[in-house]
C-alpha cells in the first residue's frame, strides 16, 4: 500500500488571556479537513468519506521557550486507506468532547489515490501556543 507522508503546524486556538498550556488533554484526535475553518476553530469540514476515522494523536509534553510552547506528536498517526477521499488541506487536533484545540495546513497536501495511507511521523504534527 501507497503511503503519503505529511507535515502539519498547527497554530493554538486560544484566547490570548488564556494561560498557555504545560501538556495537552489525553484523548486528542486528529481530524483531516478540506478547508481551513473559522479562525475560532469552528466551521469544520472534515473528510466525510465512509472509510474516514479520526485517528488518535498522542501529544508529548511541550517543549520550552520562555512565554512560548511546541507540543509535537509522540506516535504514528495513520489514515486510511483512502478509498475516493477528496484531498485533505488542513487537519486539527481536537480534544476528547470535539472541541478544536489547533489546526494548521498540511506541508504536503498532493491528491492521493485509491487505497492509500495518510501518515504523520513522530514529531511531524506541531501545535504552537505563544
Amino acid at each position: 500500500m501507497k503511503a503519503s507522508s505529511y507535515r502539519l503546524n498547527a497554530r493554538a486556538v486560544v484566547q490570548r488571556r488564556d494561560p498557555v498550556p504545560t501538556r495537552l488533554p489525553e484523548g486528542c484526535v486528529l481530524a483531516l479537513l478540506t478547508a481551513a475553518p473559522d479562525p475560532e476553530g469552528t466551521g469544520l469540514q472534515e473528510i466525510g468519506a465512509y472509510e474516514y476515522r479520526r485517528q488518535v494523536v498522542a501529544m508529548a509534553n511541550a517543549s520550552e521557550g520562555g512565554a512560548n510552547k511546541t507540543f509535537r506528536n509522540a506516535n504514528w498517526v495513520v489514515f486510511g486507506p483512502a478509498l475516493a477521499w477528496p484531498t485533505a488541506t488542513h487537519a486539527a487536533v481536537l480534544d476528547d468532547n470535539g472541541d478544536v484545540l489547533a489546526y494548521g495546513w498540511l506541508e504536503t497536501a498532493p491528491g492521493h489515490t485509491r487505497a492509500e495511507e495518510l501518515t504523520f511521523a513522530p514529531g511531524s504534527i506541531q501545535v504552537r501556543f505563544s
